[in-house]
């Protein structure tokens, strides 16, 4: 139930006149693919409103609808008029949430004290190159898991 990719764009180029400090943060869901694959895409569905769920209580704000599904396992927030440190807390806490959920989400945030001196499009590359990192050492740590576990069980 959150609005698609067409409204964010929508949501952003009313932002992109102001001079509101804004947290750009991209979202992607891992193990989509494999839930689908193995639990069937009921399951799979699950996990997407779960993972929804999850981003729109952590970073949501029900005056604004600034939460996105850009489609498949995709999302973007939006958060506006806030700072850095609170940006980090919203981080924390959206962690801390998805352990609670027992489901895992990359996130990239890029943040601007005012969006009058950047880009919505440079922002979106730094959020997006943030996420990939993340899902990258995601990727380091489960293969080194799957590599020692034979060797080392736990």
């Amino acid at each position: 139930n959150l609005p698609n990719r067409y409204s964010y764009e929508h949501y952003i180029l009313e932002l992109q006149d102001g001079s509101h400090a804004i947290a750009l943060l991209l979202f992607d869901v891992n193990y989509l693919k494999v839930t689908n694959d193995t639990f069937g895409h009921a399951a799979g569905d699950a996990l997407l409103r779960s993972s929804a769920e999850c981003i729109l209580s952590c970073f949501g704000s029900p005056r604004e609808h600034n939460c996105f599904r850009f489609g498949g396992d995709e999302f973007a927030a939006v958060v506006k008029d806030t700072s850095s440190e609170e940006i980090k807390r919203m981080v924390e806490h959206f962690r801390e949430d998805q352990k609670k959920r027992e489901i895992s989400i990359a996130c990239g945030c890029a943040y601007t004290n005012d969006i009058g001196e950047t880009t919505f499009k440079s922002m979106m590359e730094q959020a997006d190159r943030d996420m990939y990192e993340q899902k990258k050492m995601l990727h380091v740590q489960r293969d080194f898991y799957n590599r020692t576990k034979n060797v080392c069980p736990v």
